[in-house]
């Protein structure tokens, strides 16, 4: 009994810690710690907080050597255990929910990306990538991809598009990194018609290349 209420007392001391840190905290700070700790660098036209929210606009993301991803309005809402993040741009919207050991991603012809056009699906992120995602259209090197799919199916994902009036189909594998599962690297093969495409990267930045 008595190691049962050191427990409770030992979490409703960390869940207060909680609750008085996203009170006086400046939450944008933390946001932005947070995302260099990953190598993402951000900028924000202006900056509105809250008691559990942060809502930012005209928001750029840069990675170490480039642009990434631009939204409108950028808002994330903090509860326990989770925190939601909604992005909109271009009338396509992202939103991003993560808790304790899984994160799941809602886009809507999510627009926002710089090498890719909509970008439709959804996606679980636990002991594995799971779910589907798809782009109308993706140029690389010369080449226009249309109709671009990639089905994952936990640690293997199959890909498919059109190019040239060639349908191109291939897979691939995921190896998980545990300590940040975005990290977690993505490598695979397209292929069809006399053309072959590479995929590569994480899901910070995933690239195809010929």
């Amino acid at each position: 009994m008595e190691i049962r209420r050191l427990f409770l007392a030992l979490l409703l001391s960390f869940l207060f810690a909680i609750f008085l840190a996203l009170i006086t905290l400046p939450k944008f700070l933390l946001l932005d710690r947070e995302l260099s700790k990953r190598g993402i660098y951000l900028t924000a036209g202006s900056v509105k907080e809250g008691l559990r929210y942060v809502e930012l606009k005209d928001v750029v993301l840069y990675g170490k050597d480039s642009r990434l991803v631009s939204f409108e309005r950028l808002s994330l809402s903090f509860g326990v255990p989770y925190v939601e993040i909604y992005g909109s741009c271009r009338g396509g919207s992202l939103r991003i929910k993560a808790g304790m050991g899984y994160m799941e991603f809602k886009l809507r012809d999510f627009a926002c990306l710089e090498e890719f056009g909509k970008v439709s699906g959804d996606l679980t992120l636990k002991r594995g990538i799971f779910g589907r995602l798809t782009a109308d259209r993706i140029s690389v090197q010369g080449v226009s991809l249309e109709g671009l799919s990639l089905d994952f199916r936990g640690r293997t994902f199959l890909v498919q598009a059109t190019a040239m009036g060639f349908k191109l189909i291939g897979d691939g594998q995921v190896v998980l990194d545990r300590r940040d599962i975005l990290k977690s690297k993505i490598n695979g093969r397209l292929s069809g018609g006399g053309l072959a495409f590479t995929i590569g990267g994480n899901l910070y930045k995933l690239e195809l290349k010929r």
